[in-house]
């Protein structure tokens, strides 16, 4: 079966790890694996969009042992945007481009907040992605199989023609059980080689 539509994850797979969490840690005034740890926590709800930037940085620092305002609340989220965008994997990138070039179709689905999804579609690769869905706008998370489904009524592809990179197992367990092709996403040349073994390049 032809697929049809190539779909990655973002976290881990096009950017990242976040490197400036050193940075928001001495802002902060704490270790960084202790923010890290409450990063990560206080996460879902804000994926998930059922709570904002200033409610998830404020979760975040209340875990900490701190009280932030607003506008230090508004300037963490910004520093957390600027930190995944500028930990771009050169070589998932450049596969990116490849694709387009090549006239593949390209769809991303991510479990993100709607202001770190706007400044994705955004970027200069972002912008070879014909669809996009990110959990906090639709208020479905992966690896609930609504999303997947979600990504099906953008493209009008059925379930099989669908191949997704994704860098965690429970993502890929679900698009499978969806009826996706998926593979779990360890650096972009075996991704490069398994997109040529299935005939897409």
């Amino acid at each position: 079966m032809t697929v049809d539509w190539v779909v990655f994850d973002f976290g881990d797979v096009i950017c990242g790890p976040n490197g400036l969490y050193p940075k928001i840690a001495e802002r902060l005034g704490v270790e960084v694996t202790e923010f890290e740890r409450h990063y990560w926590e206080q996460r879902p709800a804000f994926d998930l969009g059922t709570a904002d930037e200033t409610r998830y940085w404020t979760a975040v620092a209340a875990g900490l042992g701190l009280t932030i305002d607003e506008r230090e609340a508004i300037a963490l989220n910004e520093l957390d945007m600027e930190g995944w965008l500028t930990a771009e994997r050169a070589d998932t990138v450049q596969l990116i481009h490849e694709l387009g070039e090549a006239g593949v179709r390209l769809a991303l689905l991510s479990n993100a907040p709607s202001a770190h999804g706007r400044n994705v579609v955004a970027s200069p690769w972002g912008q070879r992605f014909a669809h996009t869905v990110f959990s906090a706008d639709v208020k479905v998370m992966k690896p609930s199989v609504e999303i997947y489904r979600l990504i099906e009524q953008k493209t009008g592809a059925t379930p099989e023609r669908h191949f997704f990179l994704d860098d965690r197992q429970p993502n890929v367990d679900a698009a499978r059980a969806a009826g996706w092709r998926s593979e779990l996403f360890t650096d972009a040349a075996t991704a490069r080689t398994q997109l040529v073994e299935l005939g897409v390049l």
